[in-house]
């Protein structure tokens, strides 16, 4: 049995958005990353943004972003996913540490 497909499309999630860092002060971070490389066959539409029971989703044009009233001398985790109509894409993970004082 022979079957022949024509014009498949495989669809999948988004790769993890590339070079995610951030920089911590007293009371907030600054976030910047890339966009992924492989958005599985759909735009991005948006970026999800996770740290502690808070998520943050953020506009697929945006490359950086500042969390503030952060807690001093914290450490956070903070992950980040690409959102598209199909899926939400592979994480990408930052560990940042909040200053005891504030300059």
């Amino acid at each position: 049995m022979f079957i022949h497909f024509n014009n498949i499309f495989l669809i999948g999630a988004p790769s993890s958005p590339r070079d995610f860092s951030g920089e911590a002060t007293c009371d907030s971070v600054i976030l910047s990353w890339s966009h992924p490389k492989k958005d599985g066959g759909f735009p991005v539409i948006n970026y999800v943004i996770s740290y502690g029971n808070n998520t943050l989703v953020i506009p697929s044009n945006t490359t950086d972003y500042i969390i503030d009233n952060l807690e001093h001398s914290t450490e956070y985790s903070i992950v980040i996913q690409a959102r598209t109509e199909a899926a939400i894409g592979d994480e990408a993970l930052v560990e940042l540490k909040t200053t005891q004082f504030c300059e």
